[in-house]
Parts: C-alpha cells; structure tokens; sequence
C-alpha cells in the first residue's frame, strides 16, 4: 500500500495495517474533532465545564479549564496573557492541543484573580476559573487525552464502512497497538517546516533557520501565503514582507518586524519568539529522527511488541504511563523484558536522538545509526551554544501507542448521495497523535486535502 509522498517528508513511510482504507475526510468543522484532557488524578477538562459560584482553594495559581475552538495553544495563551496584561510565562499548560478542532484543557494563571477574566474579550475561546493551587500545571501532571472524531465524505455503503474500519481496529488490536509515530500536526501538514527549521539550529546555522520558516513555501498554502514567501525569498525585502505576509501568519511576522529593527540577527529573530516554541523546533527535528528510524525497523522485519538483544524497555507504572525506568535487553534478561511487555508492565522504547542520547545495541543501533549519518548529525549537536535554554538531553518514546477505551464505532448518513460519516471515539496516553489511528483507517492519498 503506497504512503503519500508529504508523510515520508516527515518520515513517515509504511502502514502497520493491511486492511484497504475508507477514505473520507476530517476537521471539516471544528466540531468534528474534539478532545478532552485528562489528569493523573482522575480529574476532566471537559467541553462543556461549569464554573462554580466561589473558586476554593489555597495557592498563587488559579486552575482553569480552558475550551479554545480553532485556536493554536501558544498563540491563544499569547492572547490570554495579553488580555490580562501579564507575561505570558505566568499562564501555565500541561500539553499542546490540535488547532483545527474544539478542545478543553486545564490552563493555571499566576496571581490573577478570577475577577480579571471577565475582562478577556477573545473569540472562539472560554476560561473556566476551577480552584486555586500553590503549584502550576506542568506535563507531569497529564495522563493522557479522550477523542471523539468524525470522518466525513466516505463512499460506499454503511455496511461496507463499518466492516472495513472494524477490520482495522482488529488489526491493530492484534498488533498490541499502533506504531508510535510523531504525527502530522508535530511538523506541520499544509506546509511540514518545522523539523527542517530545528535541523538547521542544531546544526548552528541559524540564517538558514530563520530564513527556512520564513521563506519555505508550499503549493498548499493561500496563494498570498505563497507570494510573500516567495518574494521575500527571491528579493529579501523586509518591508515588503511585512506589508505582505497575511496577518495569521504570527510568527513569520514577529521575526520579520525584528530583523527589520536588527538587520542580521538571526539568533535575536528566534529569541522574539517564545522559548517554548522554539524547543518545539529542536523537538519536531528530534521527532523526525525518531519517525526515520522507527520506520527502518519495521521495513527491517523487527519487532515493536518484542524486544530484541541491545533494544531498551522501559517499565509502566501502575496508571500506565512510562516510569523512567529504563533497561538495555541483553541475553541474560530478555525474557523477563519480554514477559513484561506481553503482560503489559513494560514496553520497548526507541531513543529520540540528544545530547545525553546512549544509543541502541545490536540491530537497533544499526538503524539509529544509519538514520544519524545520512542526516550528518551527531547526538553533541542538540547543546546548542547560543541557545543553551533550548537544547534536547533525548530521551526515549514508546514504539506502540495503544488505543484505549475504543468505543464501537457507527455510521451515520450525510446529506450527500451515497456519502457517510465514521464516528470514533477513544483515549490515547499523552504524547501520542490520534491522526495515527485515523491514517491506518482512512489511508488518505492525499492527507492534505484530507485535513490531516
């Protein structure tokens, strides 16, 4: 079965199902994909929260749910701090969530007082004031996410769709799980920019960064989008760009603002944005590594629900999620890792390529290796010297997500002749992509025009 060329830019470039796809189409509307954070304490940010009469509780943080429709994460918590007039490094997030889509997550705010979002303005969002806490939100705390998504625009009968997509979930059921790729949205899927962004600052040439977000353009993008790149590309006209580049494209427009103040300071370009995105560069390069290789293993025949002698497993703790406890296979205790994955208590995980990154024995080291020289990068190079706040120690991922909490999925017509929708919904850890699960069903040959 053929990948579309745009997935193998981000490393991409195999199926973990044999079933044929149902095709169709996601995020025609907001509402058609929606998520739902969830903490390791049992505790929901759900669509449709309440706030309660007095908000109780002991700390400087304020804990809100926040339901943002259509909006980037950073972007709408840009908009929040300047709602309020705070640095943003007081709003506080335990994960990103998709853009094109309706989501709720827990958000903290420093020495506000909920009084003050009353004064918040910004469409397609609400904030929700829930308690006040003496600690933030922070990755730590987030368990994982629940999904409710619609595929629309399928063709063929209801029966046929139904049966198909089942035969998918089995599979992947059969499988213990999907390949744990970094998805679409970690790269960008109109225009999957970002890796090469990150490539570029870990390799130090920090222009050819700077001017790689600003200047790459995709023939997906509006054709004004496309116009401005290109010129800016082809003349190098500052002003010009700014006049042109469209007015949602925030982040190319605060670098090019600061360029035009300080000409050639490319490291300055990247400090105006915020570091936290920035990492999101180094990270998407990272991310790329990781899809390479994790691909090369599965063409390669090997395992991702066994681990092989030089392979490392990481035990789960008791809510499932990876403890940190991380072993290296070798002859004298692969079955005992490998009984521990079939029983669910551990998991094989691949390397995301850093600094402090040991790499594979045997099989795997092969692969990794493979993937670090026809990328000509060396682990050393995620310190980056002039950034030193955004370098990646690495660290290791699962190979398998698995779905969890799959509900049984149903059909519904649409108003087009002889098209219907797919209804799914289910839970997946943090970190993992739900786009995963719906490309092994939908196979798209063109996941842009898809909506991926």
């Amino acid at each position: 079965m053929s990948v579309p060329e745009i997935e193998k830019k981000i490393g991409i470039s195999v199926y973990s199902t044999s079933t044929p796809g149902i095709g169709g189409t996601i995020k025609e509307y907001p509402e058609d994909f929606q998520v739902e954070e969830i903490l390791k304490d049992g505790s929901m940010a759900t669509l449709h929260p309440t706030a309660p009469q007095k908000v109780s509780g002991r700390g400087k943080f304020m804990t809100c749910i926040l339901v943002k429709n259509g909006w980037d994460t950073l972007l709408v918590m840009r908009e929040i701090a300047n709602g309020l007039r705070i640095h943003q490094r007081r709003l506080s997030v335990c994960g990103i969530k998709d853009t094109r889509a309706i989501t709720s997550q827990f958000i903290s705010i420093k020495k506000v007082p909920p009084s003050h979002l009353l004064k918040l303005k910004i469409p397609r969002m609400e904030i929700y004031p829930q308690s006040f806490s003496r600690d933030p939100m922070k990755p730590d705390l987030l368990l994982g996410n629940r999904f409710r998504i619609r595929i629309r625009g399928i063709e063929g009968t209801p029966e046929d769709i139904l049966r198909t997509a089942s035969s998918t979930l089995r599979e992947v059921e059969a499988h213990g799980g999907l390949p744990n790729f970094f998805g679409h949205q970690r790269f960008g899927t109109v225009r999957p920019v970002t890796h090469l962004v990150g490539k570029s600052m870990v390799k130090g040439d920090f222009k050819a960064a700077v001017m790689t977000f600003l200047t790459l353009y995709s023939e997906h993008e509006s054709p004004q989008a496309r116009e401005a790149r290109r010129n800016l590309c082809e003349g190098g006209d500052l002003q010009r760009a700014l006049q042109e580049l469209p007015r949602g494209l925030t982040y190319e427009r605060i670098m090019t603002e600061h360029l035009i103040e300080k000409e050639g300071d490319f490291v300055g370009a990247l400090r105006s944005l915020s570091a936290k995105f920035l990492r999101l560069l180094v990270q998407a390069y990272q991310s790329y590594l990781f899809n390479l290789a994790l691909t090369k293993r599965i063409e390669s025949g090997h395992p991702l629900n066994q681990a092989l002698p030089g392979d490392f497993v990481e035990a789960l703790d008791s809510q499932g999620l990876r403890s940190g406890e991380v072993q290296k296979a070798d002859e004298t205790n692969l079955p005992e890792l490998n009984r521990g994955i079939l029983g669910g208590t551990r998991e094989l995980a691949l390397p995301t390529i850093g600094y402090n990154t040991t790499l594979s024995d045997g099989k795997g080291a092969d692969i990794e290796r493979s993937v670090l020289e026809a990328e000509g990068v060396e682990p050393k190079e995620f310190y980056l010297k002039e950034m030193v706040d955004v370098s990646s120690p690495g660290s290791y991922r699962p190979a398998l997500v698995r779905p969890m909490d799959v509900q049984p999925p149903h059909v519904e017509p649409e108003e087009s002749l002889g098209r219907s929708s797919l209804i799914l919904a289910f839970r997946l850890m943090k970190g993992s992509y739900a786009t995963l699960l719906l490309r092994e069903i939908m196979k798209s040959s063109d996941p842009i025009s898809a909506n991926f």
